[in-house]
């Protein structure tokens, strides 16, 4: 079993230590802006938070098995995808934690029936985030996998904070992020409550590798909470030496709705095109 659960008041348990390290760079490169052919990218606001939503904020509190296996990956982008879809005015997915473990076992090869008395399962060997893009990019969203579509996705540069918020602004509210974190956040796992701080310094340790997305500014979502960290902090930490990436991705309901950016949905996907491109994305079908 890869990572390790951490004792939690409220949640009994939490598992830290589900996503890989990316090991081979298959997708993406240092942005090149002169490639950039899409129509010109709005100045993102101050502050981008779509969370105002009793019902948004509900999907973002579920756990999606995070506390049985490590499946942060998937959780990762399932979170992402509920609030997109209710940033586009469209009903929000109400993915649940079944729904989580049936693409970890098939993304993963997990398989439940292996697990022990003590909770161990030597199957339960987590994943690296860009294979789960690439699964649900091939696969969608079983049980019924034309519900919702995972049309694309580029890597984001991390170096600075614009490209981050571009991806927030232009993928519809969140982008999905991977980090090694440190012990000093580990550590603060036990006393996390949902709405609390979270002080993501440190160095970073590739044994404490996790997944979240990031769903505004200042706020991650992960084990059923959703945590106000330092945006400086983590920009740091999902920087590549550190072991760190954060991923845009475009999912049919952007097309479908009406985004709250303001971005025309055709504008939109031609940004977000142009964008993959300049980066190496996976692009969606016709770009």
């Amino acid at each position: 079993m890869i990572g390790r659960f951490i004792p939690h008041p409220i949640h009994g348990q939490l598992h830290v230590g589900g996503r890989k390290m990316p090991t081979a760079p298959r997708c993406g490169r240092a942005l090149r802006l002169e490639e950039y052919s899409g129509p010109p990218i709005p100045t993102p606001p101050a502050i981008i938070d779509y969370t105002d939503s009793a019902l948004v904020m509900a999907c973002l509190r579920t756990m999606l098995g995070n506390d049985l296996v490590g499946d942060c990956t998937v959780a990762d982008v399932l979170h992402a995808l509920s609030l997109i879809a209710a940033a586009a005015g469209l009903p929000i997915i109400p993915f649940v934690t079944a729904q989580a473990m049936t693409i970890y076992s098939a993304a993963t090869g997990y398989d439940p029936t292996q697990t022990d008395a003590s909770g161990n399962n030597p199957t339960d060997n987590g994943a690296e985030l860009q294979d789960i893009l690439e699964w649900l990019l091939a696969n969608g969203f079983p049980p019924n996998p034309n519900a919702s579509k995972l049309l694309a996705f580029y890597p984001l540069d991390t170096t600075a904070p614009l490209p981050i918020q571009q991806g927030m602004l232009i993928g519809g509210g969140a982008v999905v992020c991977g980090v090694a974190l440190s012990d000093n956040a580990v550590s603060q796992i036990p006393t996390l409550i949902d709405g609390g701080d979270w002080d993501l310094s440190g160095t970073p340790n590739p044994a404490n590798g996790h997944a979240f997305p990031k769903v505004a500014d200042g706020k991650v979502a992960t084990w059923s909470m959703v945590l106000n960290v330092n945006d400086d902090v983590l920009q740091e930490q999902l920087q590549t030496q550190n072991g760190g990436e954060a991923w845009a991705i475009y999912a049919q309901e952007m097309a479908q709705g009406i985004q709250r950016s303001g971005i025309a949905a055709a504008d939109s996907l031609a940004m977000f095109k142009g964008l993959g491109a300049a980066l190496g994305g996976v692009l969606p079908a016709g770009a």
